[in-house]
């Protein structure tokens, strides 16, 4: 018994290996990201004029006040200068522990800017590095697992019924979506076979499935790599603002190989708080229950799932395409008619539960004088099935009813949140 527990504390303690590496390139790709979450962040271009949270419990967001904007410019110049300690290579755990508690303030308040799985896998990397200790530590373990788990569960989302069919595919290299402008007319001009799409689908969920397991095998390690940095570099090469995704894997891959003529220290040689190993196991478990939740719905449900209302995260990665096509929001006060809100920046892709009960209580603060408030909005996905998803709020009771229907199971479906 002795033996086969100090194997696994083997296994999950691990060398820092190219840790000190990992930790400088994730300080480079969290400033990499600063630009377009700042953006996001204070409600530009398309984005506002209200917030969208990330976290939600029934219909209670989880969000922060908001910090005047001088101190707010100040936290985000510390965060950069965080980062920057980072890249620096300053062996402080203090310094991520901020960045995360900084990164999870606001990734609460605005789920836009922080729903992308490599900003996901950068948050999980920073949580591993406070609890990074040498010579031995969880952190690399949690990397490893953190970067396996995306690959993973970006496969099992993919055994969906438009991906899984090819409609996904179709939708990009037929008509054009998310393609690179200077490519989308040559590759829709080629007329791919739909039969070479649903091929092609079901090797991507092969291949992200192989890479999630194999990287864990020593004789299979190098083969994942490569085919790993193919993808990406695939993806990258067809699709545009996706380089970071390719930069954060390459990057985690590195925590799966140990420097060139590296002694690994001696088993047991090593000290390591208890508490240490409940953060690991909690963030490991997290890892495996957030974007493994969306598995315990019934199928209906799931299928018809919203790309958004997969927030906080899910790995779910290019899934399929998703457009509002029509949006009405409108609400009503005693004695007069239904006013119809103008749509205007982010109201024209709401989609998701989050960003409809978002909307909500923005127009429950605009109009206080309210008595009900209705959200109706039709969503087109992969250019062939709608959605349909209506809310109406009554003030008075507090009462919220959800109803939902899609254009192929023609299935209508009542809920209420007390």
């Amino acid at each position: 018994m002795k033996r086969i527990r100090d194997r696994l504390k083997d296994f999950f303690y691990e060398d820092s290996g190219y840790l000190d590496w990992i930790r400088r390139l994730t300080g480079l790709w969290l400033i990499y990201l600063m630009p377009f979450q700042i953006y996001v962040y204070y409600k530009s271009g398309n984005f506002g004029p209200y917030h969208v949270p990330s976290w939600r419990f029934a219909k209670t967001f989880l969000n922060f006040p908001e910090v005047p904007g001088n101190i707010s410019i100040a936290l985000w110049v510390l965060y950069f200068f965080g980062c920057l300690a980072l890249i620096l290579g300053l062996p402080s755990r203090l310094i991520p522990a901020l960045l995360l508690l900084f990164w999870f303030y606001c990734q609460c308040n605005e789920f836009a800017a922080f729903l992308s799985s490599p900003a996901i896998l950068l948050a999980l990397f920073l949580a591993a590095f406070c609890i990074y200790r040498k010579p031995r530590s969880l952190s690399r373990f949690l990397i490893k697992f953190s970067l396996s788990a995306c690959y993973v569960f970006a496969a099992l989302h993919k055994f969906h019924p438009e991906f899984l069919a090819g409609f996904t595919l179709y939708d990009m290299f037929g008509r054009g979506f998310q393609l690179r402008p200077e490519l989308a007319p040559f590759v829709t001009s080629l007329h791919l076979p739909f039969q070479l799409l649903q091929a092609l689908s079901l090797l991507v969920i092969v291949v992200e499935l192989f890479i999630g397991i194999a990287l864990w095998f020593a004789r299979s390690r190098i083969y994942a790599v490569v085919l790993g940095l193919l993808m990406h570099l695939t993806f990258t090469f067809f699709i545009s603002d996706i380089e970071v995704f390719l930069f954060v894997c390459a990057s985690a891959y590195l925590a799966f190989f140990d420097p060139p003529g590296q002694k690994r220290f001696k088993r047991l040689s090593f000290a390591s708080p208890f508490y240490e190993a409940l953060i690991a196991f909690a963030l490991a478990l997290l890892v495996l229950l957030m974007p493994g939740r969306f598995f315990l719905m019934d199928r209906y449900a799931y299928e018809n799932l919203t790309l958004f209302d997969r927030a906080p995260w899910s790995f779910a990665v290019y899934l399929y395409h998703q457009d509002v096509t029509e949006l009405q929001a409108a609400y009503h006060e005693a004695g007069k008619s239904w006013q119809v809100v103008p749509t205007e920046r982010r109201m024209r892709s709401c989609s998701s539960d989050n960003d409809m009960l978002a909307l909500l209580y923005y127009l429950e603060a605009e109009h206080p004088q309210a008595d009900a408030i209705s959200i109706r909005t039709i969503l087109r996905i992969n250019s062939r099935k709608q959605v349909c998803k209506i809310l109406r709020y009554f003030p008075e009771s507090k009462r919220i009813y959800w109803y939902f229907e899609s254009r192929d199971g023609l299935r209508l479906r009542k809920k209420r949140e007390n």
